[in-house]
């Protein structure tokens, strides 16, 4: 009697250890994402600057420079625009600080001139299953 008892004790223990050893991970894996894009126009041009998220991403930062001029957003509403013009041989540039479980964050640069066109982008994304 005292084996069956044993035996069975050695059972549910180890039932319960591969249980527990399958159970999923109850706290997704959260993705820090840190975009940057810069460039120095070669002529002057009409630039729009964007950021845009999916799913649960949050932006805490936009920092965007034109010609050495830094501008800084913390916590913005996304997505985000903003139009502007740049001369040529200005140095222009678009941060985004963001986090995301299940979705993604992306900014971009583009810009027209009469001569040339400019198309500048990152991502970051994250899926939990």
């Amino acid at each position: 009697m005292k084996k069956n008892i044993l035996l069975l004790s050695i059972l549910l223990i180890g039932f319960a250890l591969l249980t527990n050893s399958c159970k999923k991970d109850d706290d997704p894996e959260t993705k820090t994402c840190n975009l940057i894009k810069s460039d120095t126009l070669d002529t002057d041009m009409g630039l729009v600057f964007t950021v845009v998220k999916t799913g649960d991403a949050n932006c805490t930062k936009i920092t965007y420079s034109i010609a050495g001029s830094e501008q800084i957003l913390t916590n913005p509403t996304l997505p985000w625009t903003l139009s502007a013009s740049g001369e040529a041989g200005s140095t222009i540039a678009l941060t985004a600080d963001a986090t995301t479980t299940n979705g993604s964050i992306s900014i971009s640069i583009t810009g027209n001139s009469a001569s040339s066109s400019l198309s500048l982008s990152e991502s970051c994304s994250q899926y939990n299953d």
